[in-house]
């Protein structure tokens, strides 16, 4: 482009920005209230930045960095579907499919994981029985994404299950790590009152032992 509007150079405007000045009505989940929410699961403040990037759709997933002029395919490397998408990548491709699979999140073909990423957020945050580890699927969309990479930039293949096995144990050990333990009483370190002679005189301590 140089600068000129044209009917072309608007073209590629709305294409690749098709929604940056238009207000679209909301149907099903609030993107703002699950934006919002994000910082209410109970996770590390790492986690809570990067849940808030998926939503946000602020994650540099291929197509992502395609709209925004790099140049490049949108394969994506793990499974070779044409376009590799936010959704794609957490919800859709075969490896992450059968993470959550594996995990105790139910998973049901008409219901989770779908091809809409704010309807797959939307379930995490609020559909699943509250008796459940809910928000243990915060680290196990961090290690999707962690094996994705390991992928793209090193070439490795990591296996579902191990993946979702250092998902979980991650998970386990932060929330044990914010349980506060009583602390005891340390009896060797407690000082006991000097005592005072009571008789004037000279006075011999000896230990009991």
């Amino acid at each position: 482009m140089n600068g000129k509007y044209t009917v072309k150079s608007g073209y590629q405007v709305e294409r690749v920005y098709p929604d940056r000045d238009r207000v679209l009505p909301e149907y099903g989940p609030s993107v703002s209230l699950l934006k919002a929410y994000c910082w209410k699961i109970k996770c590390s403040p790492k986690m809570k930045h990067f849940l808030s990037q998926i939503v946000s759709g602020c994650i540099a997933v291929k197509k992502n960095l395609k709209a925004r002029g790099m140049k490049g395919d949108t394969i994506c490397d793990r499974c070779g579907a044409p376009e590799e998408s936010i959704n794609h990548v957490f919800f859709e491709c075969p490896p992450a499919v059968q993470i959550w699979a594996l995990s105790k999140i139910p998973t049901n073909p008409d219901i989770f994981p779908t091809q809409a990423i704010i309807t797959n957020m939307d379930h995490l945050f609020w559909r699943i029985h509250p008796e459940m580890e809910v928000h243990q699927f915060a680290w196990i969309l961090w290690y999707i994404w962690k094996a994705r990479n390991n992928k793209v930039f090193s070439n490795l293949d990591m296996d579902p299950m191990d993946t979702l096995k250092l998902a979980e144990m991650e998970a386990l050990t932060w929330t044990e790590a914010q349980v506060i333990q009583p602390q005891d009483t340390d009896r060797s370190s407690v000082r006991l009152p000097a005592i005072t002679p009571t008789v004037p005189g000279r006075w011999c301590f000896t230990d009991g032992s």
